[in-house]
């Protein structure tokens, strides 16, 4: 094997160091080996580039990745992010982006090695800082206008509600329609917006300006004013503001001319009568309606207040003579009240202060006492019921229980009460039950039928009985049947030629049921006898139905003496 001579060989010092020239004469074994010297340095020098651009690659990517961060934050971050920077102030968001992203930018440099990763980490910065640049000249053009559309728009409505608050200076609601204008104006030149657009904006802000002022001077109730200023101002006014301004004028002239014409009839103090009289000599229809319903109105509202006025009145009066019975201290103590009240209201209250004077409540009347349940169970009637001054009119014409009775049935109806409402339409189903018993019977109903109220009465104080007992609410097919068995007519004394008789609600705790007809038994009755008369294996016939049916009145007018 060739061998590479070596400097501490006998013929290499030698030379040296008699300074003999070197001689260029190589063998090829040596120039051999220098070539495989020469392979062995290149394979080197390749790793280490290829380790060098590896390193300088990983440390650029995360120089990337902390520079993609850092476009987050600038950008999106929740509190400083440039595009949650609306309005104002996104103005300076540019140069605030500008100067942060600079200044990462160099402390990410700054972790960098060598001019090679710099170079390729600048290049990616440069790209990305061109992107964040565009991206926000996009944002802050987009929040300028949008700014200026808010401040612009925020301008017309100052100004606008600057001529609302005076509508009657018209000079200032002209300033302020100027100032709208040359606002919209500049706008428009700020935004490169067409002529067009201008003349549309403009009428729009005239018209919603004109439309206001009319709004105020019908809120105000000054409906002559706004007709005249709408007749003026009509060909500025456009689209919906034109519909709902014309409307709304005529409404108020209509109801303003109204007003006046009914308030000058009422205060003549004419009958309600000769006040609708007069208001229908109005020529013009609509309006004559329209007043003739108010002078109405004012009737009644005069009535409302009169009556509201009186029962409370009679209340305080009611309750005083509850603690002190003695009429003459309450007229002493309350002359104007006492002065206030009429005729029969003195009466009343005179009245029920002797009854309370000797220890007595007041008796009840009952004919008022289902008149007063029949008022307040029809639909029809019920108003007329929740507008009785109870406490004037019926305090002295019945008990304290049916008086309490009454007055919460007619708070709970002027409450709107709706449980009481619906008994209310059952009891109107009871009652018409009733009276078509009574009728079939041949008893009329009418206001002063005293017998008519005798069986009211006692149907009345069954249900109560059958309730108690059952402790459930009847029902219409109990009215019925309790109704049927009052009517019944019985036989009290037997004679020779004819008999004495009775309805059964007629009979004196003294009387005795002697006998009834077969064709008097209620027809629900019969049935159930017949089927007890079946179940016993008795005979059916007239006499047996008839005969227990007697006894089943007995036994019943013997339960209720005892209860």
């Amino acid at each position: 094997m060739p061998q590479v001579p070596r400097l501490d060989s006998p013929g290499v010092r030698q030379q040296i160091g008699q300074g003999a020239q070197i001689t260029t004469n190589v063998s090829a074994e040596a120039l051999n080996a220098g070539k495989s010297l020469e392979g062995v340095f290149s394979a080197a020098e390749k790793l280490a580039d290829h380790a060098r651009k590896s390193s300088d690659e990983v440390a650029v990517l995360d120089a990337q990745r902390k520079l993609t961060q850092l476009e987050t934050n600038l950008l999106y971050d929740p509190k400083t992010g440039a595009y949650n920077k609306k309005g104002k102030d996104a103005f300076n968001a540019v140069g605030e982006v500008d100067q942060a992203f600079t200044k990462g930018t160099e402390d990410i440099e700054s972790g960098l090695t060598g001019n090679t990763q710099r170079e390729m980490f600048r290049r990616h910065a440069s790209q990305k800082q061109q992107d964040i640049f565009r991206q926000m000249d996009k944002h802050v053009s987009t929040e300028i206008v949008n700014y200026d559309n808010a401040q612009t728009e925020s301008f017309i409505a100052s100004e606008r509600n600057a001529a609302l608050v005076n509508p009657y200076d018209l000079n200032r609601v002209d300033e302020s329609i100027k100032n709208q204008q040359q606002a919209i104006t500049q706008h428009a030149e700020r935004n490169g917006m067409p002529k067009e657009w201008i003349d549309q904006k403009a009428a729009e802000a005239k018209s919603q300006t004109h439309s206001g002022i009319v709004q105020q001077y019908l809120a105000s109730g000054n409906d002559i004013a706004a007709s005249s200023y709408y007749e003026k101002n009509r060909e500025q006014f456009v689209g919906k503001d034109l519909t709902n301004a014309t409307k709304d004028v005529e409404e108020g002239s209509l109801r303003g001319f109204s007003q006046r014409e009914s308030d000058k009839i009422f205060s003549r103090n004419l009958s309600m009568s000769d006040a609708v009289a007069e208001a229908k000599k109005i020529d013009d229809p609509r309006k004559r309606d329209a007043t003739v319903e108010r002078v109405k109105q004012n009737y009644q509202d005069a009535e409302i207040a009169r009556r509201n006025f009186v029962e409370k009145n009679n209340i305080a009066a009611t309750n005083f003579i509850d603690q002190n019975p003695d009429i003459n201290s309450y007229i002493a103590q309350n002359p104007r009240a006492w002065d206030a009240l009429d005729s029969s209201e003195k009466t009343a209250l005179k009245n029920y202060a002797d009854t309370r004077r000797k220890g007595l409540e007041p008796a009840t009347n009952w004919q008022e006492y289902y008149n007063l349940r029949s008022l307040a169970s029809s639909t029809s009637t019920r108003d007329e019921f929740m507008r009785m001054d109870l406490y004037g009119e019926y305090r002295n014409k019945l008990s304290d229980e049916k008086f309490s009775e009454i007055v919460k049935l007619q708070a709970d109806l002027r409450n709107g009460d709706e449980k009481t409402g619906k008994a209310l339409d059952g009891y109107r189903s009871d009652e018409a039950i009733v009276e078509g018993v009574l009728a079939s019977a041949g008893y009329g109903v009418g206001k002063d039928n005293k017998t008519a109220i005798q069986f009211k009465r006692m149907v009345d104080e069954k249900l109560v009985q059958l309730q108690e007992s059952t402790g459930k609410k009847y029902t219409g097919q109990d009215v019925q049947k309790i109704s049927d068995d009052l009517m019944v007519k019985v036989v009290t004394e037997k004679g020779m030629l004819w008999d004495s008789t009775k309805r059964s609600f007629e009979l004196d705790p003294t009387d005795e049921i002697k006998d009834v007809a077969v064709k008097d038994v209620p027809r629900n009755e019969r049935s159930k006898i017949e089927q007890a008369l079946r179940k016993n294996g008795q005979p059916i016939n007239d006499q047996s139905v008839a005969e227990l049916f007697r006894r089943k009145l007995m036994r019943d007018r013997t339960s209720n003496a005892n209860k």
